[in-house]
């Protein structure tokens, strides 16, 4: 009996309803999921896919996570559904539905044995329920859409001979590495495909991929250049090329050994230690070397199929093998998400095994339900944040759970257990940059801050290129009184994430605070700029311009703060003081001052000197003497009683001004 018969037309649509059914089913759980993890930072706190223009500001902004194709999506549904979770799940269970298609069409088109069967097990595979379950994980998903979709154009076109299915296949290939660069070895594969079609390389075969592998090099090069100019990476590990490539080939045959035998799936997979002196190190990966070299040499037999799809599940795997440094590992040298690309090689090998062999027809009538329980049980983890981790902590306590616990008490204000948990991961993993980052926020909040400095410097030297540990190490050393240190590691927070407001404000502000409003200037243009609705950015460019001397372009920022939050006690006392005391007369206006400068003291409970001054001289500017001296003096004695002893100074000189009866002019 077939197992894959030669379907065309309706029966053909019918099997691939099928597999888009099976895997809406297997996926059951997901239907309701919530966000989890690296979801939130993606998504629902990322300004870009908020923004009005975003859709377009993804292709250009200088971020680690550089997927704009995927940033474009995530986007487009912001503005569909906003913060509901669920869609999210279910667009990228269907997108998944739909690769499993295409990898049938795909296997199809290349007269592989079992091409059904190959695309079921692909769609009910409990290995990529990491990818199908997490939203994060759409990367994956569009990439492989966009891959599959640029192997049957290219396909289309070897067969056809028209040149628009070749550049229409090149197209379809761009966006799939403006999903995922790891989509880079496609063009190597075309050549794999040529030669498991004809059985050798050709003149054309080479001249056809060259735009292909042109392609796949200025894309990595061009994401590469984007994530080292918005976060300097530098190295995840201190490798040398030789562990590294020890630990390639462990990596290979962990990866297949999932595929085989896919049980005790984690989201982050405890680390192994090689011992690059250790000849035995090497093993694994001549192992690996040794298959693709048999097949080769066996290439008019068996090991024609075996080299196609174990050289296609090497090829593909092969930017996550530890050659290129990921973020991710830090915590894991491999994931369950990094062989969704790489997977269809060797469950195209066990389909196409099952379909020569008629007699193993009841291993796949038992392969498939089996797979599709265990993909059930697996999509059930991925369902919420705290089904998420509790599965993680309950199969494997790592520093990760530590950290993710400490996140979550930090959350919850109970700063003492946070720290506990924190300290808990770094005793577990000692490199572990985020948990020293969080456990010095906590420090400097609870005001130890030689302890929090320590931790933060521990954290900048493990993390140097996340803006939130610059920023938080130069609020330590803001604390000790190292300023220009601590500007240093503003600046670099601001460079580091240049498309985020706050921290362009938060440089601003500091550089304001220190009497550098020239400098600050062009970091508060720019936080109003990216956010133009934020009160406290408009506010503080608005105290730049003044210090500046463009006292008529700070009004307009101080009356824009105002509409944006009408009750800002200190953008009414900044400006009423402007209207009241400005050396440009077309610019004063004392009855408007005079009305701002009482709300601003009703807002602050009437016991800020500086507000009382500001009143003060609103009094003096519509000819209000007497009241003027009367909150002068207010002014000046809280001033006194606050140990202001500066304020109290210019509060005198300006007391004494009322006494005399001249107006507050300058």
């Amino acid at each position: 009996m077939a197992i894959n018969p030669d379907l065309t037309g309706r029966r053909a649509w019918l099997a691939g309803a099928l597999l888009v059914v099976m895997t809406l089913l297997a996926y059951q759980p997901i239907w309701r999921g919530f966000f989890i993890w690296d979801d939130n930072l993606l998504i629902v706190y990322n300004p870009l896919i908020h923004q009005p223009d975003g859709w377009w500001r993804v292709w250009c902004a200088k971020v680690v996570d550089f997927v704009p194709a995927v940033s474009t999506a995530w986007w487009l549904e912001w503005h569909f559904w906003g913060i509901a979770p669920a869609p999210y799940h279910v667009v990228n269970l269907c997108i998944h539905a739909l690769n499993a298609v295409l990898v049938w069409r795909v296997l199809r088109r290349l007269q592989i044995a079992g091409a059904w069967l190959g695309a079921a097990l692909f769609a009910l595979h409990p290995v990529n329920v990491e990818t199908a379950a997490w939203v994060a994980e759409q990367k994956n998903t569009m990439a492989l859409g966009f891959m599959l979709g640029a192997a049957l154009l290219y396909l289309t076109f070897e067969d056809s001979g028209r040149r628009r299915w070749y550049w229409l296949s090149a197209g379809a290939f761009l966006l799939a590495l403006a999903a995922k660069t790891a989509v880079a070895p496609f063009p190597a594969v075309l050549l794999g495909a040529a030669l498991w079609r004809r059985g050798r390389l050709t003149r054309a075969d080479l001249l056809r991929s060259a735009v292909f592998f042109a392609l796949a090099a200025a894309g990595v090069v061009t994401a590469l250049w984007i994530q080292r100019g918005a976060a300097g990476l530098g190295a995840v590990a201190q490798r040398g090329l030789a562990a590294r490539a020890a630990g390639a080939g462990w990596a290979i045959w962990f990866y297949l050994y999932k595929v085989l035998l896919p049980v005790g799936l984690l989201s982050v997979y405890p680390k192994w230690t090689i011992n690059a002196a250790n000849p035995l190190s090497y093993v694994p990966a001549a192992l690996a070397a040794l298959v693709l070299v048999a097949a080769w040499c066996l290439r008019r037999g068996w090991g024609k199929a075996v080299l196609f799809g174990f050289g296609y599940y090497v090829v593909m795997l092969s930017p996550v093998l530890g050659f290129f440094d990921i973020s991710f590992m830090r915590e894991a040298w491999v994931a369950d998400h990094w062989q969704y690309l790489a997977i269809i090689g060797p469950l195209a090998l066990i389909a196409a095994a099952i379909q020569t062999h008629p007699r193993a027809l009841p291993v796949a009538l038992l392969l498939l339900p089996l797979c599709a329980i265990l993909t059930w049980r697996q999509a059930r983890i991925y369902v919420d944040a705290n089904t998420f981790w509790g599965a993680f902590v309950q199969a494997n306590r790592t520093a990760l759970d530590d950290y993710n616990r400490g996140c979550a008490l930090l959350n919850q204000g109970k700063l003492d257990e946070a720290a506990a948990k924190f300290r808990n991961a770094i005793a577990l993993q000692p490199a572990f940059g985020l948990a020293y980052n969080n456990l010095g926020k906590i420090l400097l909040q609870q005001g130890h801050i030689d302890s929090a400095l320590q931790a933060l410097t521990q954290a900048a030297d493990l993390r140097p290129e996340l803006a939130e540990v610059q920023s938080n190490l130069g609020d330590a050393l803001l604390a000790k009184g190292r300023v220009g240190e601590a500007l240093d590691h503003f600046d670099n927070a601001a460079r580091g994430q240049p498309d985020k407001p706050a921290m362009q404000r938060k440089m601003g502000t500091v550089l304001l605070q220190h009497g550098l409003a020239a400098d600050a200037l062009p970091y508060l243009q720019k936080a109003v700029d990216l956010a133009p609705a934020d009160s406290e950015s408009q506010f503080q460019l608005a105290n730049a311009l003044l210090q500046t001397g463009h006292a008529r372009d700070a009004v307009a920022h101080y009356q824009e703060a105002l509409q944006l939050r009408p009750d800002f006690p200190a953008a009414e006392n900044n400006l009423a003081w402007v209207l009241a005391t400005s050396p440009d007369s077309s610019l004063r206006d004392g009855a408007k001052a005079l009305v701002l400068a009482q709300r601003a003291r009703e807002l602050s409970g009437g016991n800020d000197p500086a507000i009382l001054g500001t009143l003060a001289a609103a009094y003096a500017e519509v000819g209000k003497f007497s009241e003027a001296v009367a909150a002068a003096q207010s002014a000046w004695q809280l001033a006194l009683a606050q140990t202001n002893r500066t304020l109290a100074a210019v509060l005198e000189g300006q007391l004494r001004q009322y006494q005399g009866g001249h107006p507050f002019r300058q």
